[in-house]
């Protein structure tokens, strides 16, 4: 009896240690503290650094590459070499259409790019997947409406993990021992990685449940209203699914209505969409030479992606100049 209330004691005190070093950190950004006047965070995040990458760049960036964590390996050298313009991957984790609208405002506040891709999510119109709080604590959020800022919640859930105790202690060691680790290069690139082998991890993240979200039907259709003012060719296109992830989603009803509701609402709201989340176009893709998981393609399928968009705005223009 004695062992097991010592084990509880020390558990508890163990928990509440790690918790208090989580919340003092912040390693995610996501709760705006730092305790202890830390410079940098070990753990790179996009909204951040890719905010101050196109800040800091002297380059005029005529495209522009936006969407989720899915979008990261979309190399601005394919867009570059095929129509000829300096692009920029404004790709961040987590991301939804208000994050889309942001990142056009800062985007626009600094030049008017000739053309956007902006890949979506299948989450991303669903109300309950939250908006990432990351984004109100970066330096996007002075691009937000008035009536679209938030109060920050106490904790967020993400903190309960133990990569949330290994990143705050990778903080520390950054901030008085080492350097910090930025993964996003120049023009916004992700770094490179090493080939993956075997069968694909399935990620379905929105088995428990799913609603369109009008409101970020709206806000995409703003984007869109923006794009055609300003007279930018957005192309839009569905972030590519592999074949087993689409499976699921196709065998189980609930989804399946969702997931065709989805489809049929980007159609209508984009001037020029791409569906890359169907059946057919996927089954040849069906091995992790294409996908790093079942939501996020590698190196390899986002060239193929971007050679097809940019074929398609070639032929579209009859191959002159954009």
């Amino acid at each position: 009896m004695n062992f097991i209330r010592l084990f509880f004691i020390f558990s508890t005190i163990l928990t509440l240690l790690f918790t208090g070093l989580v919340i003092s950190v912040d390693p995610y950004m996501k709760l705006g503290i730092n305790v202890f006047g830390f410079k940098t965070k070990a753990v790179a995040q996009s909204r951040e650094n890719k905010y101050y990458l196109y800040e800091s760049s002297k380059k005029q960036y005529d495209a522009i590459i936006m969407g989720s964590s899915a979008a990261h390996r979309y190399p601005t050298s394919t867009v570059k070499n095929t129509i000829n313009l300096e692009t920029f991957n404004y790709a961040v984790q987590h991301s939804t259409p208000i994050d889309y609208l942001v990142i056009l405002k800062h985007v626009l506040s600094k030049h008017r790019p000739k053309v956007i891709f902006l890949q979506i999510d299948f989450d991303a119109l669903n109300q309950f997947y939250d908006v990432d709080n990351r984004l109100f604590n970066s330096p996007l959020k002075n691009f937000l409406a008035s009536h679209e800022t938030r109060t920050k919640p106490l904790f967020d859930h993400d903190y309960f993990t133990l990569a949330a105790i290994r990143d705050s202690l990778r903080v520390f060691y950054v901030n008085y021992f080492g350097k910090a680790r930025h993964i996003y290069l120049e023009d916004g690139n992700y770094r490179k990685e090493l080939p993956l082998k075997g069968k694909v991890k399935t990620r379905i993240s929105s088995s428990k449940k799913y609603q369109i979200s009008n409101e970020r039907i709206e806000v995409l259709k703003e984007i869109q209203k923006i794009c055609d003012k300003k007279q930018i060719e957005l192309i839009a296109f569905s972030a590519p699914l592999s074949f087993e992830h689409l499976k699921i989603i196709k065998n189980t009803l609930s989804l399946k209505e969702k997931h065709q509701k989805f489809i049929t609402h980007l159609d209508s709201v984009f001037r020029n969409f791409t569906n890359f989340q169907s059946l057919n176009k996927m089954k040849d893709y069906n091995s992790s030479e294409y996908f790093r998981d079942s939501t996020h393609p590698s190196l390899k399928m986002s060239e193929i992606i971007l050679q097809q968009l940019l074929t398609s705005l070639k032929d579209k223009n009859n191959n002159e100049s954009i």
